[in-house]
């Protein structure tokens, strides 16, 4: 496009063009039209080759910089930055692009510092690569798992680019999406404004000015240097804490949010601002996002991959076959291995006791346990032939090889390899389990010895687990501290309870947390009357208790759109529920995407298909297509294996809404996805098919009942305290028991 002389200046002055560089506008037009083009490698070389005749220049400088970092040439491009600052030290789009740069090599936490250079040094005016930057610097906290930093970074960006910056929005909404991210990291306290007439109030109100322009490290020496000369005051400490976390100076919210605690706070209160101190002092040196949110790496189970020599395939085979210790897996061996390695012939999974004959009616202390993964290999060009063993190095790590040397005998030759294949928390890892269930065990006793296991996990389990958000100590240990119901101990033993009880998954929805609390001897979480108060006082960690029954229409529908905006599963179930039943609010809210939004909580497969029938219905009151609905009921019924129903379905689907825009395509894929439909049927033949030719359905006469254990998939996998257990960097065939 044509270089507008009128735009500002990209040396970051501020000034329009034809003011600031005016010799450089013909320069400029060149350039402008090489990047549109995408000719970023020769844009670079002529700026280069305009050094000689434009030397020092500011915009030449920022642009040079920006395309050698867009080109991977970190090296030219710190050494473009220095030759920049040296210059022009106080220069924001410098600056920014300092902050890019060390984001991409160092990471976010580095970057920090050097965007906060950038912000402080702006004046009326902010630079285009001034705002880029703080996305960039956003993203690379993200990646480090510094959630708290990464939000601000999101929100500033959205504070400044408004509706209009589509991007900005878009972040912050898929943050907020992010069910791995605890509720209290997208809903944390905000900063507070001073009383009127109090000795802090002009250096908090100055904070407060600085924070809203992202100069939250000015902020920071505004709020200690009015601590320093006031003392202890609740609300320097909460924006201290905060303001620290933005920073991603996690040491020091923490350190200030806990002092914040000793302040004089409602239990309530110190119970959630605890639970959100654990969060942060989470996993601060694990640069995995994934890993940083659930758990906080301090001891480590690992899982090994041991190589043996075996004498002979066939006799091992046979040994593992013979013995009621070791099961043949259905795995296919193909998907095990890394493409281009070699296939193993069999797999066997290796069981901590023998597989009883029968499931009926069996006891959770007699079902077998998966300790390990067997791989049996042929001979290969370069190596004889080998078993691996995949197991965990924990407490029933030498019981697992003393069973497989007994199952194997002297066909096990001696061990040639050895080589850590994953790491998870010592936590989550004693909370897992994986269970060999004899194949005739009922459905109904599964779900039955399910729902014990997780019990006992939680009720039994967890409490004696050393935990590090509590500093190595077990919840019962902090609980027993006896200074009161609001003691340190007490206050860090239900945040940590908090914790678990906002895990969002199902599983956690089944359990009433009371239970432990008062098994614990610690204060229980009681219903709360909210009559009188302002939906913006109750947080969504609390929304749970509310009575919602008496919340006015207008509060009710605050805190239900925070919690459905945030993911807060265990608040969108109970609020959802009391909004569709609310015949003052049929008009106000979409019943229907209430509906969806329960359905998505539901605890079982049966509630989940209930719910998206009144999402249908509700969308076919209100005048509107219910075609979104029926084909996430098609997907749920077919999971369900109800074969005559998902007949039926698609014959109403084809017949009433196949004219709709994206609803072909869509029920092909869920068709395709499931098996139903030839892959080779192209949605355009699918289409010209007349009404009456249906697709053949062939569907499963019964589904797998949902969380049933089984070897390929441990239940007791899906949930653990502080969030889902997971290792990273694994190779394709490892398996965690």
């Amino acid at each position: 496009m044509p270089l507008d002389p009128y735009a500002r200046c990209p040396c970051g002055s501020g000034k329009k063009l034809k003011f600031c560089c005016p010799d450089l506008t013909s320069e400029m037009e060149k350039i402008q039209k090489m990047l549109d083009g995408d000719q970023r490698a020769a844009c670079l070389e002529h700026i280069r080759g305009l050094e000689t005749k434009y030397p020092q220049r500011a915009s030449l400088w920022g642009l040079q910089a920006m395309l050698e970092m867009q080109l991977g040439q970190t090296d030219d491009a710190r050494a473009t930055l220095d030759r920049f600052l040296e210059k022009h030290p106080g220069n924001p789009v410098g600056l920014a692009e300092r902050a890019m740069l060390v984001a991409v090599t160092e990471g976010g936490r580095a970057a920090v510092a050097p965007m906060q250079d950038a912000l402080s040094a702006l004046d009326k005016f902010l630079p285009g690569r001034v705002f880029e930057a703080i996305g960039t610097v956003g993203h690379a906290l993200l990646a480090q798992g510094e959630m708290f930093a990464t939000r601000a970074h999101f929100m500033l960006c959205a504070n400044i680019g408004g509706v209009d910056d589509k991007r900005a929005v878009e972040w912050l909404l898929r943050f907020n999406a992010d069910t791995r991210i605890p509720v209290m990291i997208k809903e944390p306290p905000s900063m507070v404004a001073p009383p009127q007439g109090v000795a802090w109030q002009a250096a908090c109100n100055e904070a407060l000015r600085l924070a809203s322009r992202g100069r939250w490290r000015d902020a920071v020496g505004q709020i200690e240097g009015a601590i320093t000369s006031t003392g202890d005051v609740p609300e320097l400490w909460r924006n201290l804490a905060l303001l620290k976390g933005w920073l991603a100076d996690t040491p020091g919210a923490v350190e200030a949010l806990r002092k914040w605690i000793s302040l004089d706070m409602p239990l309530d209160d110190a119970v959630e601002v605890e639970a959100l101190a654990q969060l942060l002092d989470r996993g601060t040196e694990n640069d995995d996002a994934e890993n940083d949110t659930t758990v906080k790496d301090t001891e480590q189970v690992e899982t090994v991959c041991i190589s043996f020599v075996i004498t002979d395939v066939e006799k091992a085979e046979a040994a593992l076959a013979a013995d009621a210790r070791a099961d043949r897996s259905g795995e296919d061996p193909a998907t095990l291995v890394e493409e281009g390695e070699p296939r193993p012939r069999s797999v066997f999974h290796l069981l901590d006791r023998p597989l009883p004959e029968t499931g009926v009616g069996i006891a959770r202390e007699a079902i077998p346990h998966i300790t390990a993964r067997l791989l049996i290999f042929g001979r290969q060009t370069d190596r004889e032939p080998q078993l691996e063993l995949i197991t965990a190095r924990d407490e029933r790590y030498d019981a697992t090889r003393k069973i497989l040397q007994d199952v194997m005998g002297d066909v096990l030759g001696s061990q040639v390899d050895e080589e850590v294949v994953s790491q998870t928390s010592r936590v989550n890892h004693a909370m897992g389990w994986s269970w060999r269930l004899p194949d005739d065990t009922p459905v109904e006793h599964q779900q039955e010895l399910l729902k014990e296991q997780r019990h006992a996990a939680i009720f039994e389990t967890w409490p004696k687990l050393a935990l590090p958000d509590l500093g190595g100590r077990t919840i019962e240990e902090t609980a027993s501290d006896s200074n009161g119901p609001d003691s340190k101990g007490k206050i860090q033993a239900l945040a940590a309870i908090l914790l678990i009880e906002q895990t969002d998954t199902v599983e956690m929805s089944r359990f009433d947390m009371n239970e432990l609390r008062e098994k614990l001897g610690l204060p229980t979480a009681d219903p709360i009357d909210p009559t009188g108060w302002n939906a913006g006082q109750v947080s969504l960690a609390r929304a749970t208790r509310l009575l919602a029954d008496k919340l006015s229409d207008d509060a009710l529908l605050n805190i239900y759109r925070r919690a459905a905006m945030l993911g807060a599963r265990a608040a969108v179930r109970k609020l959802a529920s009391e909004v569709v039943e609310r015949e003052s609010l049929k008009n106000r809210v979409d019943r229907a995407e209430a509906y969806g939004l329960l359905a998505r909580c539901a605890l079982d497969l049966d509630e989940e298909v209930t719910f998206v029938e009144h999402a249908r219905d509700a969308a076919t009151e209100a005048g509107e297509s219910p075609a979104e609905w029926l084909l996430m009921l098609l997907t749920l019924l077919i999971e369900r294996g109800d074969a005559t129903e998902v007949q039926r379905l698609v014959t109403q689907i084809q017949a009433d809404h196949m004219q709709e825009e994206g609803v072909p395509e869509a029920m092909l894929q869920v068709l395709y996805a499931a098996g139903i439909i030839d892959p080779g049927t192209g949605p355009l033949a699918e289409r010209q098919q007349p009404a009456q030719q249906q697709p053949a359905i062939a569907v499963p006469s019964q589904a797998p009942s949902p969380g049933a254990p089984s070897p390929e998939a441990p239940s007791g996998k899906i949930w653990t305290p502080g969030g889902e257990s997971g290792s990273q960097g694994q190779k394709s065939k490892i398996w965690t028991p």
